[in-house]
């Protein structure tokens, strides 16, 4: 039904106004119209409008904005907030201290987040999404009956390569006995060079130290090793020769010999260049095996 205009008339007796009888059946015709819908409106015509968008108390009706959503602003919460507790939907700013965030975080490491949060059935399912507000933080989560399964990390050009403790796939370091790449399911390669000063006299050898390396391994790695045997003192004077030597799970030294890898007392004399005898070796080895 349209809306029935009362007329009021000329002020200020009402002249040429509708009657009262006619002004209060247009009334009753309306506020009728509005009775009969009542029950198609639902109970949101009757419940309080939220005042705030944190304002989650059962039975408030949902406005623009509230709890983050439709263009509101994100819920602030402040202090200690354990991210298991996080069970209500909405999307929420921590500023505070958390626990149980995503890798990376920890009860001393707590950047600034944006949660949202989705839910079906009150305590079924809850859905956790969690974004960097000053970093590239990106994870995801759910629950499902009570129980949280673990975090998976997005991936992106700025987290794939970084610390293994900080959820990164890839890491990769440098220090002064080498350099190293990890990979998350455990695998390691290591490389190095190192220069040993030593003359190596008929029936004797030297070996490169196996276990200088930029990070442990676990286990026993495989080696490939290239030597460069120079004629003067810490890699120094005419290259005499080379040579490249691999084997794999082994603890055994290398050996700077003709025949590599066995004892010293069965090790041909090194070669010599005319009268030039190695004095210094170069060793550059390269390394495969496990981390973890």
């Amino acid at each position: 039904m349209a809306r029935q205009e009362i007329i009021l008339g000329t002020p200020p007796t009402g002249l040429g106004g509708d009657p009262p009888r006619v002004a209060s059946q247009k009334i009753n015709h309306m506020t009728q119209e509005l009775y009969d819908n009542f029950s198609v409106m639902g109970t949101a015509a009757s419940a309080d409008l939220q005042t705030k968008n944190n304002d989650l108390a059962a039975g408030k009706v949902l406005v623009v904005g509230a709890a983050g959503w439709n263009g509101g602003a994100a819920i602030i919460l402040e202090g200690k907030i354990d991210l298991n507790s996080l069970v209500t939907a909405g999307i929420y700013a921590l500023n505070g201290t958390y626990s149980n965030g995503p890798p990376g975080t920890s009860a001393t490491n707590c950047p600034p987040l944006y949660v949202r949060v989705t839910v079906h059935g009150q305590g079924v399912w809850t859905l956790q999404e969690v974004f960097g507000i000053t970093g590239d933080t990106s994870a995801i989560r759910y629950q499902s009956s009570g129980e949280w399964a673990p975090w998976r990390v997005d991936y992106t050009s700025s987290n794939v390569v970084g610390s293994m403790s900080d959820g990164a796939i890839i890491e990769r370091g440098d220090n002064a006995s080498g350099s190293y790449v990890k990979f998350v399911d455990g695998t390691m390669m290591t490389w190095g060079l190192q220069t040993i000063n030593a003359t190596v006299l008929p029936g004797q050898a030297v070996s490169w130290d196996v276990g200088r390396q930029p990070m442990p391994f676990v286990g026993l790695p495989s080696h490939k090793v290239e030597m460069a045997h120079m004629s003067g003192a810490n890699g120094t004077g005419d290259l005499i020769y080379t040579c490249i030597q691999t084997y794999a799970t082994s603890g055994r030294p290398i050996f700077a010999g003709v025949n590599m890898g066995v004892l010293p007392r069965l090790s041909h004399p090194s070669f010599t260049y005319g009268t030039v005898v190695a004095e210094s070796y170069f060793v550059y080895f390269q390394s495969v095996g496990r981390w973890k």
